[in-house]
């Protein structure tokens, strides 16, 4: 067991990646040889600091970033618009219908965290209106009652996963967790299987996207952020790549949003929207300009077919 405090990723992803080879066993799931470090605990004291690390050594595309977070927090999936962002995605995508007229072929991914954030229409969640995700009605419970310790949203579905073999795509994400702590709003991510390397970087910046939004939605100031794994890991094939990694000094350069005000600015823009969206500020305009042109290019294909 690995328990690992830090600041921020984005300044201190080689002390993570370190501590988890530091702690390893080797075990082959599905065949690959991997490097686990088993369960792991991540303190970030920080969450207000940028924690995607970019500029580590660790190649960081942006628009993946945008599309993760801004889905989670906006209780969208939008599973084309992810593979037109990153097409290597399509090997964790299943084929979903049967390619007759009334139901088509399409792919799609079983895990997707949007659709899983998305409520039903009638959830009984207490509130009277309509949500967009499941961040509005933890928002809600805590508006209702500071104290609760009932703000939580769970990513794995019985139902879904443990139903449904042979998927490309199960959830790593179990829960996560919010509860205003001290006057502080704490933040606390569960998760079956993390991978240090590829799956890391973002999981945090998205979780921490959700954080700020939530805060923001509540008028309160971060606390911590913890984030668990039961099995934090490196595959062997990734190791090569770790080493190039390295911690950083300062964030004064890096200038990355902090999450939204309202849940519908993040909807507005992941529908194309733009214009609707009435509180335009600088995170608006990060996600923006990193999704329309892929929002755009989609709009043109569909008036062409």
């Amino acid at each position: 067991m690995a328990t690992v405090v830090i600041e921020s990723l984005q300044l201190e992803y080689r002390t993570v990646l370190d501590a988890v080879l530091a702690n390893t066993t080797v075990n082959q799931p599905r065949g690959r040889r991997v490097y686990d470090a088993g369960y792991t605990t991540i303190e970030i004291a920080r969450p207000d600091l940028p924690q995607l690390p970019v500029s580590t050594g660790r190649g960081i595309n942006m628009d993946i970033a945008a599309i993760e977070a801004i889905q989670l927090i906006s209780g969208e999936a939008k599973h084309d618009l992810v593979l037109k962002i990153a097409p290597q995605f399509e090997a964790y995508s299943d084929v979903t219908g049967n390619g007759d007229d009334g139901d088509p072929m399409v792919r799609e991914f079983h895990g997707n965290y949007g659709g899983r954030m998305q409520p039903e229409p009638f959830h009984a969640c207490g509130c009277d209106h309509y949500h967009f995700s499941y961040l509005e009605c933890v928002v809600a419970k805590i508006k209702r009652d500071r104290d609760t310790r009932q703000a939580v949203v769970n990513i794995w579905d019985n139902r879904l996963d443990n139903g449904t073999p042979g998927m490309h795509d199960y959830p790593c994400t179990i829960a996560l967790v919010l509860r205003v702590f001290k006057g502080r709003l704490d933040m606390h991510v569960m998760m079956r299987s993390n991978d240090a390397w590829l799956g890391l970087p973002f999981d945090i910046w998205q979780f921490n996207q959700w954080h700020w939004t939530a805060a923001n939605m509540l008028g309160v100031p971060l606390g911590r952020y913890t984030h668990l794994a039961t099995s934090m890991h490196i595959y062997e094939d990734d190791l090569e790549k770790v080493e190039k990694v390295y911690d950083r000094s300062n964030v004064a350069n890096i200038s990355l949003p902090r999450g939204f005000s309202h849940v519908q600015d993040a909807a507005d823009i992941i529908n194309g929207n733009t214009e609707l969206s009435h509180r335009e500020s600088a995170s608006h305009r990060w996600y923006a300009e990193r999704l329309a042109p892929y929002i755009h290019d989609e709009d043109e294909n569909d008036k062409k077919e």
